[in-house]
């Protein structure tokens, strides 16, 4: 296993940090909750089109041609979201410290999102209890690792 780590406690798992790196290890992530949903959204819309095209007067009116352009709209919609959600938002596995920009941190009463923006623009999103107390000591923790964070409070 990974050399001197510090773990702190999220909302939905824990997270970990080594001299160089960060370390999820999360209950659930964000695709398996949204991409069942959005992917049953784009069958849905595919089918649709296809019905549309195998009818033989397919362009018979106007409401024909905004019809299918609302659908191709909204599958190209879809396609976009799935982009984002597997490449933008959780291909990014090696979180290193020193490529942390600034960290965007959101109290609430219950829950304390923290939002870690890389150089290349990639956001992380955590969510802390605030209940225990954990946000001051993980920001402190990367602050030791890495000098130029910028900390923001939202």
């Amino acid at each position: 296993m990974h050399k001197s780590l510090e773990s702190f406690v999220l909302l939905n798992g824990y997270v970990e940090i080594n001299n160089e790196q960060l370390f999820l290890k999360l209950k659930y992530t964000e695709i398996k909750e949204k991409s069942g949903f959005v992917g049953i959204l784009f069958a849905l819309i595919v089918m649709s089109l296809y019905h549309d095209f195998k009818k033989t007067e397919i362009f018979s009116s106007v409401g024909d041609y905004i019809s299918i352009l609302l659908k191709i709209i909204g599958a190209l919609v879809i396609i976009y979201l799935f982009y984002y959600l597997i490449f933008r938002k959780n291909w990014s596995k090696k979180l290193y410290i020193n490529q942390i920009k600034r960290i965007d941190v959101d109290k609430e009463e219950l829950e304390t999102d923290v939002t870690i923006v890389f150089q290349n623009n990639r956001k992380k999103d955590l969510v802390f209890r605030t209940l225990e107390n954990q946000v001051e000591p993980f920001i402190e923790a990367l602050k030791k690792r890495n000098t130029r964070i910028e900390i923001k409070t939202l």
